[in-house]
């Protein structure tokens, strides 16, 4: 006659069995992870700018995350372009040489050059195509004539559709 399994022996029983490691469920759960991560990181790596005495941004109260675009810095002393020097200023004021009517001579050659090397790479990426955005980075203390003639000229490059970056204010 079969009797019943007293409590110690069952839990005796459920012991003995070894555990498994569902290494599916783990691959999943880091992929998943992997993915957040690395598009959290995408978002966070937008150009940062330090503001220093030469370059001091307007502030806003803007929610909106900047999108990808080439960048170009004014600042007091200098016109910045992707990081690399274009063009000295003095007090925001740019050199007579540099300047043919509107147009900031240095600086085209620099936005064209760069331009023809965004055609070139749609031209391989069709689905990263040339949409001529430029982010401007004006330090606040600059003369609208600057400003002015920074905007024609990047537009002169095929660079028209315009954002300008500004210090989140909290």
């Amino acid at each position: 006659m079969a009797f019943r399994a007293s409590n110690r022996q069952r839990k005796t029983l459920h012991r003995q069995k070894p555990m498994q490691l569902q290494l599916t469920s783990l691959i999943d759960i880091f992929t998943v992870l992997l993915l957040f991560f690395l598009k959290s990181l995408s978002q966070e790596a937008e150009f940062q700018v330090t503001p220093s005495e030469t370059l001091r941004l307007p502030e806003s109260i803007a929610q909106k995350a900047p999108e990808p675009t080439v960048h170009l810095i004014i600042a007091q002393d200098a016109i910045l372009f992707e990081g690399q020097k274009v063009l000295d200023l003095s007090n925001g004021e740019l050199p007579p040489e540099a300047v043919d009517g509107f147009i900031i001579k240095p600086l085209l050659s620099v936005l064209k050059r760069r331009a023809e090397q965004l055609k070139t790479f749609e031209q391989r990426y069709k689905h990263l195509p040339f949409k001529g955005k430029i982010t401007l980075y004006g330090d606040r203390r600059i003369p609208f004539s600057l400003l002015k003639r920074v905007m024609v000229t990047a537009g002169e490059a095929e660079f028209g559709e315009f954002r300008f970056a500004v210090l989140n204010q909290e």
